[in-house]
């Protein structure tokens, strides 16, 4: 099996969990793949439709679901009324550290079976992955 099939499944995978995970709180994976996108000090909307590589309609209509739920709100820049910035309320980061505590839960049972040196190994790798993904995608956007 080449990386490509191995990213893949892994990716399958990580998305069932994150769907597991979600529907405990009664939300969708995508609703819950916004809150975990947001940093605690917000993030503008232009660089978080980039950041989850969604346009600006899908990413509208999944913040709009969240502002009414009661777990993000939207503020404009002071500067530039265009720019339009979103939060956590207090309930949102607490959903957020929810969800975390719940993939950590569930990424916990996943890899309980391996030595310390592995998870080790395992998560320095991903670290590494995570950054060089991130650096590709900047570079072709």
């Amino acid at each position: 099996m080449y990386s490509a099939e191995f990213l893949i499944n892994l990716i399958t995978d990580y998305n069932a969990l994150m769907r597991i995970a979600a529907q405990s709180l009664h939300i969708s994976s995508s609703q819950a793949l916004n809150v975990l996108s947001i940093p605690f000090d917000g993030i503008s909307m232009s660089k978080l439709a980039n950041k989850l590589g969604l346009d600006a309609s899908t990413l509208t209509r999944n913040v709009n679901k969240l502002i009414i739920l009661g777990y993000l709100k939207k503020n404009s820049n002071q500067q530039d009324k265009r720019i339009q910035t979103i939060s956590l309320t207090s309930e949102g980061r607490a959903l957020k550290e929810a969800l975390y505590d719940k993939i950590n839960n569930l990424n916990n049972n996943a890899i309980k079976q391996l030595s310390i040196d592995e998870k080790e190994t395992i998560h320095l790798s991903i670290e590494k992955l995570a950054w060089a993904l991130e650096c590709n995608r900047q570079n072709k956007i």
